[in-house]
């Protein structure tokens, strides 16, 4: 009886949990500096940051216990021109956020991983 109250309580416990993992997301956030932050990464590991637009750059990052991190934007940055950033998580986890060439500083930013 004690088998079939475990069993049935992992039945419903385990998809309610698996549900509530949220995918890796990738939001620039204004300010000075403005910065990238990450989060639902895994945690503690190394994530790779592509930045593309006039120039390439990669960064690696530590994602916290957490699963968060936080990464300045190079003032080099260009993002008026078109500017697209993807996070890379050591399981192969991804998020990604751009600015297209019409769209300059807050207006018109958004999550591209949708």
């Amino acid at each position: 009886m004690r088998t079939a109250a475990c069993l049935a309580f992992l039945l419903v416990v385990a998809p309610a949990a698996a549900a509530a993992t949220s995918k890796p997301s990738l939001t620039l956030v204004p300010g000075s500096p403005a910065h990238l932050r990450g989060a639902h990464f895994t945690p503690g590991s190394v994530v790779r940051i592509v930045e593309s637009g006039p120039k390439v750059a990669i960064f690696k990052v530590r994602a916290s216990q957490a699963g968060t991190f936080r990464l300045a934007v190079p003032p080099s940055a260009d993002r008026c021109h078109g500017w697209v950033v993807q996070a890379i998580g050591v399981h192969g986890e991804r998020a990604s956020f751009g600015l297209g060439t019409t769209q300059c500083g807050d207006a018109g930013t958004g999550d591209t991983s949708k």
